[in-house]
């Protein structure tokens, strides 16, 4: 595997080490990769690193990461002058990264440096990257969402029904169940339905909204339903249902029949316009984007199939 940018993949490997609050990352070794490590080291922003040879002739750098009271030493760490886009800077243009509570890093005649060292000996030189180790955000104490923390209003005719983590809800178009994860809440207030998180936990805090979401969808669905419209464009091109199978000629040497899936309903007003509709909401849109699929809306005459108002970037044709 070719790789176009080495040293844009270690400060990658480097940043995702961190938020994952792993102990160390390994990286291939290169003269610049370790130079770059080295500066990292004097400035503080990495406990060590060490180089050792995998098999003859391909060596690995291990680089020992460092976190205070919890939290990564590197806030932010990225790549300036690109194997694209080099980026030079003399050193009194060069500019200090967060009023100094960040450094550059520089690739200049006198070996990599960090800006301080840089302007201690008046050079300048390619910017290779910049890190920032300024404070981390904390998490509010009492974290909210802002689509969770809404009750969901259960409409006259529909029937919800609790059982753990499982949800149910009848209505006139049916019924839906959907099984919840285990680290958030449900309850019900009268004609209302709570969803709140467990804990405090990252992972839970982003099932609520989730969460509430997909029961929502459930009492939507039953209720009113979810539809999507899609518009057929070509010369010859054209759909029809039979039975339970949608017959479309899109310009191919044979016709497709398409299945109806169950739970779904579709009808053609006429012979480009499809109206898909179902209480299930993914269902609903799967079963658009495959019919969708057989034959996407192509860029230079639009010919295809395509969601009501879609936009379809255009191309112009070659011309005589």
């Amino acid at each position: 595997m070719t790789m176009t940018d080495p040293l844009g993949d270690m400060l990658t490997r480097i940043r995702n080490g961190q938020w994952a609050r792993k102990s160390s990352v390994l990286s291939p070794a290169s003269r610049l990769r370790a130079n770059v490590l080295d500066v990292l080291k004097r400035e503080g922003f990495i406990r060590d690193f060490s180089q050792h040879e995998v098999r003859p002739g391909i060596s690995e750098i291990k680089i020992e990461l460092k976190y205070h009271e919890g939290d990564p030493v590197i806030r932010e760490i990225s790549r300036v002058s690109t194997p694209g886009r080099r980026v030079y800077s003399a050193i009194k243009d060069l500019p200090r990264v967060y009023d100094g509570l960040g450094i550059s890093i520089l690739s200049t005649p006198q070996g990599v440096l960090s800006d301080s060292e840089a302007r201690d000996k008046n050079v300048g030189g390619e910017v290779l990257c910049q890190v920032f180790w300024g404070p981390i955000r904390k998490q509010p104490e009492n974290p909210m969402s802002r689509i969770g923390k809404n009750p969901v209003d259960i409409p006259e005719g529909v029937n919800v029904d609790l059982a753990g983590q499982v949800v149910t809800a009848k209505g006139k178009l049916g019924e839906l169940s959907v099984t919840l994860s285990h680290e958030v809440e449900v309850s019900r207030e009268g004609e209302q339905i709570w969803v709140k998180p467990r804990t405090d936990e990252l992972s839970a805090r982003k099932m609520w909204g989730t969460s509430r979401t997909l029961i929502n969808n459930l009492v939507a669905g039953v209720s009113e339903g979810f539809s999507r419209n899609l518009e057929i464009q070509g010369v010859g091109y054209r759909a029809q249902v039979q039975g339970k199978e949608l017959i479309m000629q899109l310009g191919l040497s044979h016709e497709i029949r398409f299945p109806v899936p169950e739970g779904i309903t579709i009808e053609c007003s006429d012979q480009t316009h499809i109206f898909v509709s179902g209480a299930d909401k993914q269902k609903v849109g799967q079963t658009a984007s495959e019919i969708r699929g057989f034959r996407p809306p192509e860029p230079y005459k639009g010919k295809g199939i395509r969601y009501e108002g879609e936009y379809v970037f255009r191309k112009e044709g070659k011309k005589k």
